[in-house]
């Protein structure tokens, strides 16, 4: 026991002094905190959108103050040149341009036959109808369809009002209080994730790699010292490593960029021991079936970047693709973040994590299992 205390000390001791390991364990993912921290999130998503208002009207005056209580429509309305606003749109400036024309105001009742109180579509006279122009980018593919439904909307109740229809139906409006959720929330949980599987993996294995080539491992081993006792003491210094991270990086979230936490800090370090030590199984993988340090921290990052990008650690995988999506559930990383996230912004408890620790459990033993064929101290 009390050899194995001395390794554990001697690990960490040597880990504080590897300033290459401090800054990919510990500097590294902060850096992404801080990077992400100063991007205004809030600006994606928004359309630029100019009203040239040829009308001048009640009506048109109204449908643009509608049009500005968009929260994701930023209105133009300073250049009433159609040509210099086609120019703005071509250079991406603008995203689209609204012309409403002079003869938008509600039609005289004797101009259309009317049934009832409602006016039918099909019974207007052609030359009664009013084309609004809209011009747009199509390279914006994704914002188009959003926009695109706002504006009939608005276009579809500005006919209502043309010929009168009475308003049955209203929103009412009832304010509740709720958490006030942002990226950086969503962002941490996945960096936490990330800053675990990376350090389990590639540090386990580029250690037992370079104590391999070194012959460190062929001295120890000509101890009294148990191959056992050795393992235990590698697992508990990054057991205590994966502590370190989690700790540092919910501080400076929590304390300087204010993320929103709301569940057990105490569930938060059970979840990422667990997954700390599936990704050490990973990193005996790789140790045991590639020999030299620079192959081990080759083949590290070939297996942990595509989880890296694929897992969700920067977005929700739900902004993913279907067929995607079905996949990358399966991967290593994924339960870990789906985990972290469900505690840090739903508060959740271990009943509610029973399908995320599911996983993480069988992924635990599938790996376990194929680190015990393959993982080996000495060369054959």
């Amino acid at each position: 026991m009390k050899s194995i205390f001395k390794l554990f000390f001697c690990d960490l001791k040597t880990f504080v002094r590897d300033k290459q390991a401090l800054f990919w364990t510990i500097l590294f993912p902060i850096m992404f905190v801080i990077i992400f921290s100063l991007i205004d999130f809030e600006k994606m998503g928004t359309s630029h959108l100019a009203v040239i208002d040829q009308a001048k009207s009640d009506e048109s005056s109204s449908f643009v103050e509608g049009l500005k209580k968009i929260e994701i429509l930023r209105i133009h309305q300073d250049e009433p040149n159609v040509t210099k606003t086609k120019e703005s749109l071509g250079k991406g400036d603008l995203d689209f341009i609204l012309i409403i024309p002079e003869s938008f105001k509600r039609p005289k009742k004797e101009e259309f036959p009317v049934r009832g109180n409602l006016q039918r579509t099909e019974e207007i006279p052609q030359e009664l109808s009013i084309p609004i122009e809209v011009y747009y980018d199509e390279t914006n593919a994704q914002l188009n369809p959003l926009i695109f439904g706002i504006l009939d909307q608005f276009v579809a109740y500005a006919n209502l009002k043309a010929v009168g229809a009475p308003e049955l139906f209203f929103l009412d409006k009832k304010s509740l209080k709720s958490r006030n959720i942002d990226y950086l929330d969503i962002l941490i949980p996945g960096i936490l994730a990330m800053a675990i599987m990376m350090s389990a993996v590639t540090g386990i294995a580029s250690d037992i790699a370079e104590a391999r080539e070194k012959k460190i491992l062929k001295r120890l081993f000509a101890t009294p010292l148990k191959t056992s006792h050795f393992l235990i003491a590698q697992i508990g210094g990054f057991l205590v490593i994966s502590v370190i991270q989690v700790t540092i990086i919910l501080f400076i979230s929590i304390v300087v960029f204010k993320v929103t936490f709301v569940g057990s800090y105490l569930l938060v370090f059970v979840v990422a021991l667990f997954g700390c030590a599936l990704f050490l199984n990973i990193g005996f993988i790789i140790a045991g079936l590639v020999k030299s340090t620079r192959a081990v921290e080759s083949v590290a990052m070939l297996v942990t970047m595509p989880m890296l990008f694929l897992s969700g650690t920067f977005f929700p995988k739900e902004t993913m693709p279907k067929i995607m999506a079905s996949v990358v559930d399966y991967l290593p990383l994924t339960p870990l973040i789906d985990a972290l996230r469900k505690i840090s912004i739903e508060g959740s408890d271990l009943f509610d994590l029973r399908r995320q620790l599911l996983f993480l459990g069988a992924w635990f033993f599938v790996l376990l299992i194929v680190a015990i064929k393959t993982f080996r101290f000495k060369e054959e």
